[in-house]
């Protein structure tokens, strides 16, 4: 049985008012590594990933290794406000500078709908200094971030309702499941085949374009964002699968989770173990070229 899946003490309710969602408390235990708040069933696993995350940096090794490990550190730490810029200036359209700053959803998002049409791209002309200033690893006394921190602190980890992200959720979803519904051409004489097919492509396209804004910038719809499967994800093409065969409207239920599940990510601050930041644009260009492939397929 899945050790994360959600229990009476650990759903996430409105408040009476329904503005927005508790977390009940008692089921959550500070990290003594972090002090973060974790799922006290995931405890343990979150302590492990702090501990290699301690670890990483002290590794004693000689030779190449040592010198890779050295590097993807200085790298990943490195990130300035001029080269952001740059990209911006240069690839803002396709995302580029958001892949630089380690915000992969983000990047993908811009890319996918050239800067959110424009308006995406003079709201991170004001924003980069803040971007930046999360991202790097020295900036943890930064006013920036604790300007952060205090936020999630006073928000108990769950950020307010965004009417621009709900919208930002209807229009990706509805984006990415047509485009996966025009995947593929059945013949018309198969009937209630093709309307399946059909409905199955257009269910997992809407789940992934909800997910791709659920996870844009410092919030995410990751449980615990240190396990890295995918149930979460599962979840939310479970409640948009309810969705298409009770309205046929799966973006609704892929909203409607996603609402529900969201909460700030524990930290923008990168990690020794992150990707430089070649690897992250050259993940974040192989990612693009995949969907233009699927998008002209279409």
């Amino acid at each position: 049985a899945d050790s994360r899946a959600p229990s009476q003490s650990t759903m996430v309710n409105p408040n009476p008012n329904g503005t927005a969602p508790v977390t009940d408390e008692s089921a959550r235990v500070p990290c003594d590594d972090c002090g973060r708040q974790v799922p006290r069933d995931n405890l343990s696993v979150h302590r492990a990933a702090c501990q290699r995350r301690s670890e990483a940096p002290s590794a004693d090794t000689s030779g190449d290794i040592g010198s890779s490990s050295s590097s993807s550190i200085s790298s990943s730490a490195n990130v300035n406000l001029l080269t952001a810029y740059i990209l911006w200036c240069f690839g803002g359209v396709f995302g580029v500078h958001h892949a630089y700053l380690n915000r992969p959803h983000q990047g993908l998002g811009w890319y996918a709908t050239g800067g959110l049409f424009g308006w995406g791209l003079l709201r991170d002309l004001y924003r980069m200094p803040t971007y930046v200033s999360l991202a790097r690893r020295d900036s943890k006394d930064s006013v920036a971030a604790k300007v952060r921190a205090a936020t999630v602190e006073a928000r108990n980890g769950v950020p307010k309702i965004s009417l621009v992200r709900i919208v930002l959720m209807g229009l990706f979803g509805s984006y990415f499941g047509w485009v996966a519904s025009c995947l593929v051409s059945l013949p018309h004489e198969q009937g209630w085949t093709n309307a399946m097919v059909y409905g199955m492509l257009r269910l997992w396209g809407t789940a992934a374009g909800v997910w791709l804004v659920g996870n844009m910038g410092e919030e995410t719809l990751y449980d615990d964002i240190d396990i890295s499967n995918h149930v979460d994800f599962l979840r939310l093409v479970a409640c948009c699968l309810v969705s298409l065969v009770i309205l046929d409207r799966p973006v609704l239920g892929g909203i409607y989770y996603a609402v529900r599940l969201r909460r700030y990510r524990p930290s923008m601050m990168m990690s020794p173990t992150t990707p430089s930041a070649t690897r992250r644009i050259g993940r974040h260009l192989l990612t693009c070229a995949v969907f233009t492939v699927l998008l002209a397929m279409a």
